[in-house]
């Protein structure tokens, strides 16, 4: 189905089809991982979670910021 049959069976008002520029759609926990100083590796990301203890927490370890990287990737580019 197009867009305009979508629109139409829909009922969808007030919306266009264009296409959006994303700031970098291709994140991943790896390259979250190499940001933070780490391998750009699963295995890597996996052994530094591994680490987080009640004694060791580190925020950027959870997934709320992990989350919030590949979030950031998926905002239009030009957007603030």
């Amino acid at each position: 189905m197009d867009f305009k049959a979508w629109a139409e069976a829909s009922g969808e008002t007030g919306s266009e089809a264009k296409e959006v520029r994303y700031r970098d759609p291709s994140r991943t926990v790896e390259k979250y991982n190499a940001s933070l100083g780490g391998k750009a590796d699963f295995d890597d990301f996996i052994a530094q979670v591994r680490k987080q203890s009640k004694a060791t927490w580190r925020r950027e370890y959870t997934a709320a910021a992990v989350n919030a990287y590949i979030r950031e990737g998926f905002r239009p580019a030009g957007a603030k």
